[in-house]
């Protein structure tokens, strides 16, 4: 669509708008209608989204002549009535329970402004981006997605960080998948409860914000530093890095 616009004469520097970037169509669909929408509760619409954005970011340096100016996820906070009920929402139920794919825009939004270049060869299931902040702070996204449901690769992650200044650094790393930032998981250990109990519910609403899985220290030495890490299936992981007072 881009490359048609770019060759209609008279649209240089035309910006382009991109509405509904969603997983699938049907808002207002549950798993009680078609049970195959679980995926929508899952840590799999989180991956989806943030390798999505990635995608549309070098679409844009692809295309400048037309850059991509905005995309908008047409996925609401309508909760529904039954928690997880499966909508395409960012919420789920009376209890107003955070799903995955909000923690995957908080991700998203607290990327920097600059993105970084990128180089090197990976698993073609693997998105980085990198972006600097105005006070000199480094973000990196990594995505490991596939579309198959049933995909169940682990990636293992090595980046070379190149420009750093000498010293140290303090990374925290924040981390979506199965078992981090994913409160539909938590339910669904505790047999997924319709009306959950009390304790229930403040066992889910611990894991339903993004959550910081480790902080660690990294040194810098003429400008290099490195970071590892293993990427279950459809995980998002983001590393802040910041100069250590």
């Amino acid at each position: 669509a881009l490359r048609i616009i770019e060759s209609i004469e008279g649209t240089k520097g035309l910006p382009v708008f991109i509405t509904e970037c969603d997983i699938d169509w049907g808002t207002g669909i549950s798993i009680y209608n078609n049970p195959n929408l679980h995926y929508r509760n899952s840590e799999y619409f989180a991956a989806f989204q943030c390798a999505m954005t990635k995608q549309m970011l070098d679409l844009r340096a692809e295309f400048p002549n037309n850059p991509i100016e905005a995309i908008f996820l047409d996925t609401f906070y309508i909760p529904g009535y039954r928690i997880f009920e499966g909508q395409r929402t960012l919420i789920t139920g009376e209890q107003h329970i955070n799903k995955p794919i909000l923690n995957a825009l908080r991700i998203l939004g607290k990327l920097g402004k600059k993105q970084l270049a990128v180089t090197g060869k990976g698993d073609r299931s693997v998105e980085v981006l990198a972006t600097a902040t105005e006070n000199n702070s480094y973000l990196i996204m990594i995505v490991n997605f596939n579309e198959k449901l049933d995909y169940d690769r682990s990636v293992s992650i090595s980046i070379r960080l190149e420009g750093l200044a000498t010293g140290s650094w303090r990374c925290r790393h924040y981390r979506i998948d199965r078992d981090h930032s994913n409160a539909y998981t938590i339910w669904q250990s505790m047999g997924r409860p319709l009306v959950p109990d009390e304790q229930q519910l403040l066992a889910v609403r611990k894991h339903q914000g993004l959550e910081l899985m480790e902080e660690f220290l990294v040194t810098s030495h003429d400008g290099i530093a490195y970071i590892e890490t293993d990427m279950p299936p459809h995980s998002v992981s983001l590393f802040i890095l910041s100069r250590n007072q």
